[in-house]
């Protein structure tokens, strides 16, 4: 009986060690054939990719950025933090096809909306590269806003776990700037979310 139930724990363990060592395209290949399966249908994705905003703007609601400020990209401060932010069903959803363009998923993703300068830490991509936003505000499409929280994030979650060894061939990582930039993108698509059907009933 105890080999037996060695033998369970072994397997056990592998099981567990298998699923975190999932990449982001291996969630995001997950993420697609949990959709079709179940036959969610453009409507329910949105409203599960609102209560996933609503988690990630609840969870930057009770951190202090500032205390990150000096921490290194690989301190428990920030490997909490990005346990605790979601981007499963982000991800998946830049990588739906095939949707009605009737659906107010369809139309969410084709618009865009205004994402402030908190702070004046704002960038944007261009051309590939992260430039500086210099004035109060500007526009970004919801399709780039998901695109960049969902990388942004992930990109961090890789390199808060490299070793000290690691870590000096890193760059300086400005932290504080990386999550406020990923912060005002979900307030900004959690405003656009709330002004469709379906949302607006349940927006808080």
């Amino acid at each position: 009986m105890s080999d037996i139930n060695s033998v369970i724990s072994a397997v056990s363990a592998g099981a567990g060690s298998a699923k975190a060592a999932l990449g982001l395209f291996d969630q995001i290949f997950f993420g697609l054939e949990s959709i079709r399966t179940r036959k969610l249908t453009a409507e329910n994705c949105l409203r599960a990719y609102y209560i996933e905003v609503l988690n990630n703007i609840e969870i930057f609601s009770i951190l202090d950025l500032t205390q990150l400020r000096t921490a290194r990209v690989n301190s428990p401060q920030l490997r909490f933090v990005l346990a605790n932010l979601h981007t499963e069903i982000g991800s998946t959803i830049l990588f739906t096809d095939e949707l009605d363009e009737q659906s107010n998923l369809y139309k969410f993703l084709k618009d865009q909306g205004r994402v402030r300068n908190k702070g004046r830490m704002m960038t944007r991509t261009e051309n590939g590269r992260d430039v500086a936003v210099t004035g109060a505000s500007f526009y970004e499409n919801i399709l780039q806003a998901i695109s960049f929280t969902v990388v942004k994030t992930e990109i961090l979650r890789r390199i808060s776990q490299f070793s000290d060894e690691d870590l000096a061939m890193v760059r300086d990582v400005r932290i504080e700037k990386r999550l406020t930039n990923i912060s005002e993108r979900y307030q900004m698509i959690k405003e656009k979310m709330e002004a469709f059907p379906g949302i607006r009933e349940i927006a808080r």
